[in-house]
């Protein structure tokens, strides 16, 4: 319509400037509460967030610093680092 958005008007640019900035990032695809790490919450994340194109990465994050953006949660490297033990999403799995 000839109308040009600033920032906050539009979800969809939003989104696209989201996956701009992190598309080197990891970005949380699905998490669960852990029932192995009381406190954490156990994520599955992919650079940029991307699903199927790119190798996964599992990390722990203390629930209190899991806040979901907008467009999702951006892992920190320095705070928060790949984890390969048990996970509860085996268990939600079989639940399912």
């Amino acid at each position: 319509m000839g109308i040009t958005l600033n920032g906050g008007q539009s979800h969809a640019r939003d989104r696209q400037e989201f996956e701009k900035r992190h598309r080197n990032d990891w970005v949380v695809i699905a998490a669960l509460n852990s029932d192995h790490k009381p406190g954490f919450v156990e994520c599955i994340a992919t650079l940029g967030g991307i699903r199927g194109e790119t190798g996964e990465l599992r990390f722990l994050v203390p629930r209190s610093d899991y806040v979901i953006g907008r467009h999702g949660f951006v892992i920190d490297p320095v705070k928060h680092q790949p984890y390969d033990g048990p996970s509860s999403f085996v268990t939600w799995a079989a639940q399912r």
